[in-house]
């Protein structure tokens, strides 16, 4: 399968690299590379940004076979979203190789990661018609993002509409087999989402409200989902300055089936409640010359899990979590160089009945810069300072660079630090089947990457290899299968790969394209030898996704996915084909088919927790 891989992308770059000249476009006229990266940060546009960075646009989330943000990722290279059913009730995300707990998790740049465990981190009330893009940034980037930006960084950006207008979107699905009570397995759901501004856009606002629910695809694996969100801008000071409001609350009961302490946990149960808020105000001082932001986010967690239903009081966790994000910076530029300086401060809490009342603070301060070197070439660089009870005082700096050879080709690299504090659960949880290290090290992590891009008439090529260095690495272990799982540091290991990613029209006319992405990934120094592993040797040795859009008919548009899974342990090799159909009735009125797992196999992503088999599902979506 690899050979396959590296000989379709050598072919087409080499074709790409050798086009004809005077069929040669702006590189920087490209969709893509007009995005500019969102964060608190110096301005920065992925044309110019020394990071792996992926865009999922708003028509890339509207062509995949999904109806949640988990489902989305899925599809992205170089990502292991490991689900543990359908419906976004449960899901653990890592970036080439990483664990769960690696990966930091933002809402338009407001930290949302959980302290509680990174399990609950995707637990989020953000539907996708709310959603203008997401931002996928690889590799260690502490400098710029801080805490538990150690391998990676998912940051999603919702709309900004300045015009008035209301959708509901239904929909209902079935694998079409039956239960023990010789009812069809389904799952049915239906949103709404409306915008409302005045007339002259000083205020303009959306929210949206859904309810999601299943009976399962298998015993125990039913649940119940209401996502309610919004958001609210307000123009101040003649527009030089926006106050701008974010809400939003999830409630999500679920059976959890195999979820963590298989297969003694059949009848278990979970119920989350988690809400996210954040009030930040953005200004320009004329007199100064710099850009100002001031900010508060938060982010609730409540999490009651019960190891058996049908007798709660034999095993039950209550959790309340709390976490407190202020910040503060300006940015600027002067001597064809942007800068930006800023403080920003966390506090965590818990007060849980399995792992104690407990909290933490940190502080951190950054210095951002960015600088010219003539037309093409780009350097940004910074450091992050960070102290804390746990960490004392630590330095994180980090580097990246852009190098456009001519209007096709441009070059990317850098080199990131990283850390990220073991979770609540790491340090203290003591379950059926596990038990916590209150001594455990913070991890740590030094990685870099090298790569180019390719542009050319509506073709993007990218190839780059990575190299992660970690130290004190956390891992759930166990000395023999009959032992309980209990979090230790690895000293020393090394993750290391290459990704590579076409796009390209093949008939225009049909509006016909063909994506395709591969990711190799290898690690070592795991101390496998002495310890089963539970999280850090199961990564993707071998990932791809290969995907056709095309038009039909008008009005009727298919797109189709397979994604190939290759482990490094357990299943060895499984691949999954899934598509959609998308027909707009009228300007109005939308209706979509969603097929998933078409090939119908059996797999798991999390070896506990068996995946539905095929799944099918209509929606109706409908413009007011």
């Amino acid at each position: 399968m690899k050979k396959v891989f590296l000989y379709l992308f050598s072919l087409s770059s080499y074709l790409l690299l050798y086009s004809q000249d005077s069929l040669s476009v702006d590189y920087s006229k490209i969709q893509e590379t007009e995005v500019s990266i969102q964060s608190n940060r110096v301005p920065l546009l992925l044309k110019e940004t020394g990071y792996n960075t992926t865009i999922i646009s708003q028509s890339d989330i509207k062509k995949i076979p999904g109806q949640t943000i988990n489902d989305v990722l899925a599809y992205a290279i170089g990502i292991d979203l490991r689900q543990r059913g359908i419906g976004g009730v449960q899901a653990d995300i890592g970036i080439q190789g990483s664990g769960f707990d690696q990966v930091l998790i933002l809402v338009n740049g407001v930290r949302v990661t959980d302290a509680q465990t990174g399990h609950n981190s995707l637990n989020l009330p953000i539907p996708l018609e709310a959603i203008d893009r997401i931002e996928v940034m690889k590799g260690a980037n502490a400098r710029r993002y801080g805490l538990n930006a150690m391998a990676g960084v998912i940051n999603i950006i919702t709309k900004t509409l300045q015009k008035n207008q209301c959708m509901v979107n239904v929909f209902s699905g079935s694998n079409f087999e039956k239960n023990r009570s010789n009812e069809f397995y389904t799952n049915q759901g239906a949103r709404i989402f409306a915008s409302i501004s005045n007339k002259s856009n000083t205020i303009s606002s959306w929210f949206s409200s859904g309810v999601d629910q299943s009976n399962g695809y298998r015993h125990n694996s039913n649940y119940l989902t209401y996502r309610n969100i919004g958001e609210i801008n307000f123009s101040l000071f003649k527009g030089k300055a926006k106050l701008n409001l974010l809400g939003g609350a999830v409630n999500n009961k679920f059976g959890a089936n195999g979820f963590y302490a298989a297969p003694g946990d059949s009848n278990s149960t979970e119920t989350l409640n988690t809400s996210l808020g954040n009030i930040k105000l953005t200004g320009l001082s004329s007199k100064l010359g710099i850009n100002y932001y001031v900010g508060l986010g938060s982010r609730m967690n409540y999490d009651h899990y019960v190891y058996r239903n049908e007798n709660p009081s034999y095993s039950q966790n209550f959790h309340h979590a709390q976490t407190y994000m202020p910040e503060l910076g300006i940015s600027g530029k002067k001597w064809n160089t942007n800068f930006a300086v800023g403080l920003e401060g966390r506090y965590e809490s818990i007060q849980s009945s399995n792992l104690g009342s407990r909290n933490r603070s940190f502080l951190g301060a950054f210095i951002d810069v960015k600088r010219y070197f003539g037309k093409d070439f780009v350097v940004s660089g910074g450091l992050y300072y960070l102290q804390n009870s746990i960490l004392g005082r630590k330095i994180y700096p980090g580097i990246e660079m852009n190098y456009k050879l001519n209007n096709r080709i441009q070059f990317f690299g850098n080199v990131g630090t990283g850390q990220r504090l073991p979770t609540f659960t790491d340090l203290y949880y003591i379950g059926q089947t596990n038990v916590s290290n209150p001594n455990l090290l913070p991890e740590n992590a030094v990685s870099s990457e090298l790569g180019f891009k390719y542009g050319f008439n509506g073709t993007f090529f990218s190839l780059s290899a990575f190299n992660r260095n970690t130290d004190n690495l956390i891992d759930w272990v166990r000395p023999n299968v009959g032992s309980k799982w209990s979090p230790i540091n690895y000293n020393k290991n090394t993750f290391f790969g290459w990704e590579a990613k076409i796009d390209f029209p093949i008939y225009k006319p049909l509006e016909i394209n063909f994506h395709g992405s591969y990711c190799y990934m290898n690690a070592e120094n795991l101390g496998y030898l002495l310890y089963i592993s539970k999280n850090a040797l199961n990564y993707l040795r071998n990932q791809a996704v290969i995907g056709l859009d095309f038009k039909i008919l008008k009005g009727l548009n298919a797109n189709i996915q397979c994604r190939i899974f290759d482990r490094n342990v357990g299943q060895t090799t499984y691949k999954i084909f899934s598509g959609k159909l998308t027909y707009a009735v009228s300007q109005k009125l939308n209706t979509y088919l969603n097929f998933q797992n078409i090939n119908n196999i059996q797999f798991a992503e999390i070896s506990t927790v068996p995946l539905p088999s095929r799944w099918t599902m209509f929606g109706v979506a409908y413009k007011l």
